[in-house]
């Protein structure tokens, strides 16, 4: 591409801008850009549909300057060869009605041409005044721009690129008796209905499937179906716990605890739709526990510290917001009655008290946790027995006696001891001294008497002669025989 200054009628207020692939290299920047800002057309073929003689041909036309274009864009169509190559028939020049086009904004618009086979070419800002093949230094451009590469779009008329059949997206109606009107899209030659109405809208009375078949002016056949079903009723049904004495707020309205209303909605289709609500008021939670406690002590309830039974009630908040009524019972445990225990010891001895033996008497408490883990007294009154004071008896034998001292026949002198148990329980010693006393001599007396005399022996008048003896007791109380 030559890069030379652009002939004299391709100007702006007198100034000659220089285009990206035709301007001096003098005036461009060091990214090769222009140093003036300018238009720029961009010219895409957006759609061709066959209608039998003519084709349809849409196009859309782009500012993607920096200046907007000031003047009428005028497209020349081209068949039959490039005309920036070769030879081209002109097929005609184009106003279109955009006068000026800003910077980013882009303009549609349709022309109806002749069929013509082959590549075809649209040209934008092109007045059709040069005969193809144009010149190469661009001089059959209309206004002067920065780029003219985006300024051609070529395309095809194919006799195929018939208008697209669409019926749209399936249909829901909200009753059996509803009619929809059903609408094809226009440019047809020929309509058919699955009924066998050729008209290009159907009304459809109810729910079903429902088809079209058209045909273009090229001939083409093209179908469609669309479906119109009935919407489901829609019920439904919300179940609402609040607690007593409140309001739940739904629509705008607003719910007392254990009422039910309806309301009526229009659904996404369009239809009614109906929502139940029931409010359900939940009532306080009752709670409660017991506390016992040892009497003299005290407990903490709802953070008040508690020494007497009864009964204590707080209203809380539960976790769903309503009020909780938590009583708490406070008990003493069963009375504790302290014990006392009475122990006697001997007078030497010990008793083992609370862990301790103890000698003397006294009275000695210690304090224990009963069944319940209450305090309980328990005292021990000690008490030292007096001594009990052991006896002597002294007993006395004559020889060959005998006497019985604790179980035993004792014939000899000695002295006998024994530990017995006091009356109070205590030991006591007896002591028994024997004593042997001496043996006493017999004495021995005669008498004589005279024939027919008596004599008096032991308080007996004897007469005959004879020994006669009597057993006495001597002095020390032993047995003395005296032979007469």
């Amino acid at each position: 591409m030559p890069q030379t200054q652009q002939p004299g009628n391709l100007s702006i207020n007198g100034e000659h801008p220089n285009n990206i692939f035709l301007a001096q290299a003098s005036l461009r920047d060091s990214l090769q850009e222009s140093y003036l800002s300018m238009p720029d057309l961009a010219i895409s073929t957006e759609e061709v549909i066959c209608h039998g003689s003519y084709f349809s041909v849409k196009w859309n036309v782009c500012n993607n300057g920096a200046l907007p274009f000031f003047d009428t864009i005028l497209v020349s169509v081209y068949k039959q060869g490039n005309p920036f190559a070769g030879t081209a028939i002109k097929m005609g020049t184009f106003p279109v009605a955009v006068q000026p086009l800003p910077v980013g904004n882009c303009t549609s618009f349709t022309l109806n041409l002749p069929f013509a086979s082959g590549n075809i070419y649209a040209v934008a800002n092109d007045p059709g005044l040069k005969t193809a093949p144009f010149p190469s230094d661009y001089t059959s451009f209309w206004i002067s721009e920065c780029d003219y590469t985006n300024n051609v779009s070529v395309f095809q008329m194919n006799p195929l690129a018939g208008p697209a059949l669409e019926l749209g997206p399936d249909l829901v109606v909200c009753s059996s008796s509803q009619s929809t009107n059903i609408l094809s899209a226009p440019g047809f030659a020929s309509y058919l209905w699955q009924d066998g109405s050729t008209n290009p809208v159907f009304t459809a009375t109810g729910p079903g499937k429902y088809w079209l078949t058209t045909m273009d002016a090229c001939f083409n056949i093209k179908s469609d179906t669309i479906n119109i079903v009935l919407a489901d009723t829609i019920e439904e049904h919300l179940q609402v716990n609040i607690c007593n004495g409140t309001l739940y707020y739904f629509g705008g309205d607003s719910i007392p605890a254990g009422n039910t209303k309806s309301f009526l909605f229009q659904s996404a289709a369009g239809c009614d739709s109906t929502i139940i609500v029931q409010v359900t008021g939940l009532p306080a939670i009752q709670s409660s526990e017991k506390l016992e406690l040892c009497t003299g002590d005290s407990v903490l309830v709802f953070g008040q510290f508690v020494e007497q039974p009864g009964s204590y009630t707080q209203t809380l908040s539960s976790a769903g917001g309503c009020d909780s009524i938590h009583t708490i019972t406070v008990q003493l445990f069963p009375g504790v009655e302290n014990t006392n225990e009475l122990r006697t010891i001997c007078y030497g001895d010990s008793a083992l008290i609370f862990g301790t033996w103890v000698q003397n008497s006294g009275m000695f408490t210690e304090t224990f946790n009963n069944q319940y883990g209450c305090d309980s007294t328990h005292t021990i009154q000690l008490e030292v027995l007096p001594t009990v004071t052991g006896s002597v008896a002294f007993r006395t034998i004559c020889p060959g006696d005998s006497t019985l001292v604790f179980g035993n026949w004792i014939h000899s002198s000695g002295q006998f001891s024994q530990t017995l148990s006091a009356y109070n329980g205590c030991d006591s010693v007896v002591t028994v001294n024997v004593e042997l006393l001496p043996a006493v001599n017999n004495s021995e007396e005669t008498r004589a008497i005279c024939s027919g005399d008596s004599t008096l022996v032991f308080g007996n008048w004897i007469k005959q002669a004879g020994s006669y003896a009597q057993q006495l007791t001597a002095t020390n109380g032993c047995d003395s025989c005296i032979p007469l």
